[in-house]
């Protein structure tokens, strides 16, 4: 495998082409490390490489998930996973925190696991709903937050769907975990759609 790389631009907006050849094919892109998106992250990684940034370059790596997870290419763009990734909230101590979360039984019955995302962030959904017609599904946004990552760590999941006459109604629940236990749950807002008779 071979390749080279090209600078142009300046010295607080640099762009980088890079060409790699592999096996008689060649591929080519271009980008400005850290300011676009989808792709930058890549750039970012060639980029600290190029310049042997110790300090960015390992930050660069983590981040190449955000340029390769479907999840984000979802249309409409899912902005608040995004920025999620991008700003290094996407890491396996968050993952742990909402797979322990999710088991609580404030949530049984939800599954949660194929409702909200499995990292920061939010994602359209589809939310079964309850009453007379069995299998009606509402368009909303699901999402996951949390604080206090590395102490008693509070895990929220949120409903949002619509309520008639363009609103939107907002349900969310509070787990919060100590450790690998969950220690306390309380939940705000009304009766979310799959919880109705």
């Amino acid at each position: 495998m071979g390749g080279f790389q090209n600078y142009s631009g300046s010295e607080f907006m640099p762009v980088l082409s890079v060409t790699a050849i592999a096996n008689g094919t060649t591929r080519r892109f271009t980008g400005t490390p850290g300011c676009s998106w989808p792709g930058d992250q890549a750039v970012s990684v060639y980029f600290d490489a190029a310049q042997n940034n110790k300090k960015g370059l390992p930050r660069s790596e983590a981040l190449l998930r955000c340029d390769e997870d479907s999840v984000l290419f979802a249309v409409p763009t899912p902005l608040a996973s995004v920025v999620a990734c991008t700003h290094g909230r996407w890491t396996p101590r968050s993952e742990q925190l909402i797979r322990i979360a999710e088991k609580t039984p404030a949530l049984a019955g939800l599954r949660p696991s194929r409702l909200f995302p499995h990292d920061i962030g939010a994602l359209s959904c589809a939310i079964p709903a309850g009453g007379f017609v069995r299998g009606r599904k509402l368009s909303g946004l699901c999402g996951v937050t949390m604080k206090n990552v590395w102490s008693k760590a509070t895990v929220s999941f949120t409903e949002d769907w619509p309520s008639g006459a363009g609103k939107t109604a907002r349900h969310i629940w509070h787990v919060v975990v100590q450790g690998t236990r969950v220690i306390a749950t309380s939940q705000s807002g009304p009766v979310p759609p799959q919880r109705r008779r």
